[in-house]
């Protein structure tokens, strides 16, 4: 995901991704701030998933859910790092190594969920930021650190890079699932 902040003549770079089998799936990614390298991971499990939400059984069979929400977690690391509150309208010009993730967003339209609910759930969290999110298609073999972020929960190994060691944005599944009121 490339960022680039309305007013600002700084390009920041990030990529997101998800990852899934039927039971479990990890949301990771990074990005670059003015304060250096930043990255997140967030576990989930099926039951995490608000029941109105309308996932099938198998996690793996929405993934383009998953990787919307990983798109969401994005926006909200940023967030996290930046602070809330922008002076200005921001806009997050985003990559995703899904097709589905970045048709959606592009049309502003999904008919069925859970994607068209995990659309609306990051429309509502991108009014509540003041900002919006543009995302354009990247190769999954460029998207690799993010992809290795969002398994961290199936692969306890070491961090893949040495430069994420510190700078962890810690996001909750409670925070990522809940409504937003604006």
């Amino acid at each position: 995901n490339l960022f680039s902040w309305a007013g600002s003549q700084t390009v920041l770079s990030g990529a997101a991704d998800a990852w899934a089998d039927a039971a479990k799936a990890g949301l990771g990614g990074w990005f670059e701030s003015s304060t250096g390298l930043h990255w997140f991971h967030v576990p989930l499990r099926r039951e995490d998933i608000p029941a109105d939400w309308d996932f099938p059984l198998s996690m793996q069979k929405a993934i383009s859910s998953l990787e919307l929400l990983a798109q969401l977690a994005l926006l909200l690391a940023r967030v996290r790092v930046e602070g809330a509150g922008f002076k200005y309208r921001a806009v997050l010009h985003q990559q995703s190594d899904n097709m589905a993730v970045v048709g959606c967003l592009a049309k502003g339209l999904a008919t069925k969920p859970p994607l068209a609910t995990v659309l609306m759930h990051l429309a509502r969290h991108c009014l509540k930021a003041d900002c919006a999110v543009d995302v354009a298609h990247i190769a999954g073999e460029r998207n690799e650190l993010a992809d290795r972020l969002s398994r961290l929960n199936e692969d306890e190994a070491r961090l893949p890079s040495a430069a994420l060691q510190g700078n962890k944005v810690e996001l909750t599944v409670a925070e990522l699932m809940s409504d937003v009121q604006l």
